[in-house]
């Protein structure tokens, strides 16, 4: 059974959460303890299958002794961003905060050999999809701050954009920021009658998928809130009866006003000094993007002729893309370029993230667990399987990890 919990952040803003302890806890401070990071538009319950399953008990010596979820800003129970700008970093300096405010962490700039110095504990910082690449960009950023190590699940480090595409995302974000300032926006929020409305509609899924309907019912936990609704005809006209909205801030939907670029992005990857866990899954969306470039096997030998090949055609597809962003061509022809290219590129940064990831934290520990299925939120739709591959990470990571 989870605990609601709440964390004050640099700015004021509150972090909402749920905190799940484990029954052979006791009085004394944890040893090993998790922060859990949910992906994009989903909220701390999407942990709520997963999180049980990994706490220590009387057959599960391996597990965590804590394990914390968090809304991340603009999501379920959290607040808001007050200018309405997500940023990567911005969340792993919310984590941070969260660290600090729970006695977990130290910049060291503070005396820890002094005898009053509480020993801190192991944090894991378990993330899915977003959630995992904040979780990347958090241990790329302290790797000597915190030990423990990093679990991925259906993500592979952060997510980067191309260089090109900043000043037109700084663009839109600016403008669809201002429309929503003077409430000119043309899409109102959906109103559903009940959770299971809402559910069904989630479970029809986004850009990362469908999401079956007992699975989007957890996470209508967090990620609805309750309004009154005027009727405006029949017998009980002028009358309330209640509705749901969803309570993610409608600004996570509009265009980012700044992202990492991808050798930002494997900067990040190579400044790893932990035990690392990524997990993906056949069905998921890691496994999709990469798979259609060649199996395991071609990619084995290192940087061969095909590869060279098909860096080439990213390139010149690219160059094509601005040609025809110049040239202002928006045919149908130019956006299937335009889509290839993005597909390429992004697949090709997963590789490079991935090969990166593996050669720097090797030394420590590096493990890819790979699932048959369970989509894109296996943690939803097959937590006990998710739960068996990270425990037997956690046994592998020592107890003493610097």
């Amino acid at each position: 059974m989870s605990n609601e919990v709440s964390f004050s952040t640099r700015n004021n803003s509150t972090i909402a959460g749920q905190r799940w302890v484990s029954p052979l806890s006791t009085t004394t401070r944890p040893a090993r303890v998790g922060i859990l990071l949910h992906g994009w538009l989903d909220n701390a319950s999407s942990f709520d299958l997963l999180a049980p399953l990994l706490l220590r008990n009387h057959t599960t010596s391996q597990g965590f002794d804590e394990l914390i979820a968090l809304d991340l800003a603009g999501h379920g129970k959290s607040d808001h961003s007050y200018n309405g700008i997500y940023h990567p970093g911005e969340h792993v300096a919310d984590v941070a905060d969260v660290l600090y405010e729970l006695g977990w962490f130290t910049d060291h700039q503070h005396d820890t050999t002094a005898p009053t110095t509480p020993t801190l504990p192991q944090i894991f910082v378990i993330g899915h999809s977003m959630g995992g690449g904040i979780a990347a960009l958090f241990f790329g950023t302290f790797p000597q701050q915190i030990t423990g190590g990093l679990c991925m699940l259906e993500a592979i480090g952060p997510w980067p954009d191309m260089e090109s595409n900043a000043a037109k995302n700084l663009c839109k974000s600016i403008l669809s920021s201002r429309r929503r300032r003077l409430s000119q926006n043309t899409r109102q929020p959906r109103i559903f009658p009940s959770h299971n409305a809402a559910a069904l509609r989630r479970s029809q899924g986004n850009v990362v998928g469908t999401l079956p309907i007992a699975a989007a019912l957890i996470l209508c936990r967090r990620g609805l809130k309750k309004l009154e609704v005027p009727l405006l005809s029949g017998n009980a006209q002028g009358s309330v009866v209640d509705g749901y909205v969803w309570s993610t801030d409608p600004a996570l939907m509009g265009p980012s006003r700044l992202k990492y670029s991808p050798g930002q992005s494997l900067s990040f990857c190579k400044r790893l000094q932990c035990p690392t866990m990524v997990l993906t899954v056949s069905d998921g969306i890691m496994r999709r993007s990469t798979r259609w470039l060649g199996s395991g096997a071609m990619w084995a030998s290192g940087v061969g002729a095909l590869i060279r090949i098909v860096l080439v055609l990213v390139k010149t597809l690219q160059w094509l893309e601005s040609l025809l962003v110049r040239m202002e061509v928006k045919s149908q022809s130019s956006k299937m370029l335009i889509r290839v290219a993005y597909g390429l590129t992004y697949g090709l940064g997963l590789r490079a993230r991935l090969k990166t990831i593996k050669r720097v934290t090797m030394p420590y520990l590096f493990s890819h667990a790979i699932m048959k299925e369970g989509g894109h939120h296996p943690q939803l739709t097959k937590p006990a399987e998710v739960a068996m591959h990270v425990l037997d990470f956690l046994q592998r990571v020592p107890k003493d990890t610097p």
